[in-house]
């Protein structure tokens, strides 16, 4: 979460030092008064805001802009996707915020909402986040043992589509339990592309 100054802080010496024009920020734990209270400590003061603050009381999906780079309109929402398009110069394109619940039958919705727009939809479409599953038998290192049925909700959405897992320059791993014997690693958060014809 973003509650405290120092992680606030963090967040704004992170947009400025890699001049980012845009900024998503899942489980933030803020509620919809604190975020207008705490905003500019965390982005800068000329940048605009959208939140699914409306369907989950603690915060779960923030994403701000620089508005002299980008237009960004609200599609729609619920507590674990914050869908926008994105306009910058002469291209425009979706993107989806994920912040998937924790336990599969809670993340149906999320990818039957997802596979009801796809049918409908021919546009660039980024879909990023902390999806809370795995998408490879090899995103996962100590704990129990990936089964297949663990990967099956990315696996399907990708053979019923035509999204695949976008190459990245970051740690493959992105949790952590961080116990310092025989820790557990995961990669949760994943963004994944349309092939646009």
């Amino acid at each position: 979460g973003i509650n405290s100054r120092a992680k606030q802080q963090g967040v704004k010496k992170f947009i400025q030092k890699l001049n980012l024009d845009c900024c998503v920020i899942l489980e933030n734990k803020l509620d919809k008064d604190k975020m207008v209270k705490v905003k500019n400590y965390f982005m800068p003061q000329s940048w605009c805001y959208l939140d699914n603050f409306e369907f989950h009381d603690n915060g779960r999906i923030i994403i701000c802009w620089n508005p002299v780079k980008a237009s960004i309109k609200k599609v729609n929402a619920n507590a674990q996707v914050l869908n926008v398009r994105v306009c910058t110069g002469s291209m425009s394109f979706l993107l989806s915020a994920i912040y998937g619940w924790h336990n599969t039958k809670d993340r149906e919705p999320l990818w039957t909402s997802h596979l009801d727009c796809f049918m409908h939809c021919k546009d660039p479409w980024l879909i990023g986040g902390d999806f809370n599953c795995l998408a490879h038998m090899s995103d996962k290192i100590n704990g129990q043992k990936v089964l297949p049925k663990d990967t099956t909700e990315l696996e399907s959405f990708f053979e019923t589509t035509n999204f695949f897992d976008h190459v990245y320059s970051a740690l493959h791993y992105t949790w952590s339990d961080r116990h310092s014997v025989s820790p557990i690693f995961c990669k949760l958060d994943t963004i994944i592309v349309n092939h646009v014809d």
